[in-house]
């Protein structure tokens, strides 16, 4: 397939999309954000051939088109910044398979079976990332730690007797801590 450069108003016009404007606010900022990864990758400069096209040089794209080169694909890559420059820029890098709005949400709205694939690909995932990282020998210090959900402020006690039961229904091996974790491995704690 050949790509060429074309504008919004184009493909309105040809009927082909129907373009949706959306301005985010990202005011959240991270210590990499100053970094320019790979500065001479520069514009595209014209019409280039590919086999695939990947819209985004955040972790997603990236990860997806290191997914088809490695599967013998010619990929170009296209954004409209500089790379890893956009939401991935504002993360702290933390994997987790389980979901950050709770899994017992997660499960409320899409059901049982979604929320157990869900983690399923999420920890194959993770898992995926952790081999890359080995075989590319690629030096980030990538590192397996424990997670931990803490009560916050409004939150009712018995959210933590649900989320421990939607996680355990999907298959993460989880347990329940009373009392703050220790630093290191020892010191005072109550497992329920």
């Amino acid at each position: 397939m050949t790509w060429r450069l074309v504008r919004s108003q184009e493909l309105a016009q040809a009927g082909r999309v129907f373009p949706l404007w959306v301005e985010f606010n990202m005011v959240s900022t991270s210590l990499w954000m100053e970094a320019e990864i790979l500065p001479e990758a520069g514009a595209l400069g014209g019409d280039v051939h590919c086999d695939v096209a990947v819209v985004g040089s955040g972790i997603a794209g990236l990860s997806t088109a290191y997914e088809l080169m490695k599967r013998g694909r010619s990929v170009v890559i296209i954004d409209r910044k500089g790379i890893a420059s956009g939401m991935t820029a504002r993360t702290s890098a933390h994997l987790a398979p389980l979901c950050d709005d709770l899994m017992s949400e997660f499960k409320k709205l899409r059901g049982a079976e979604a929320a157990k694939l869900f983690y399923e690909s999420q920890a194959a995932a993770v898992g995926r990332i952790e081999y890359i990282q080995a075989s590319e020998k690629i030096a980030c210090d990538f590192l397996r730690l424990d997670g931990y959900l803490f009560q916050g402020n409004g939150m009712p006690a018995d959210i933590f007797d649900e989320e421990l039961a939607a996680v355990r229904e999907v298959g993460a091996p989880v347990h329940r801590l009373v009392g703050a974790p220790p630093s290191g491995k020892n010191g005072p704690r109550q497992e329920a």
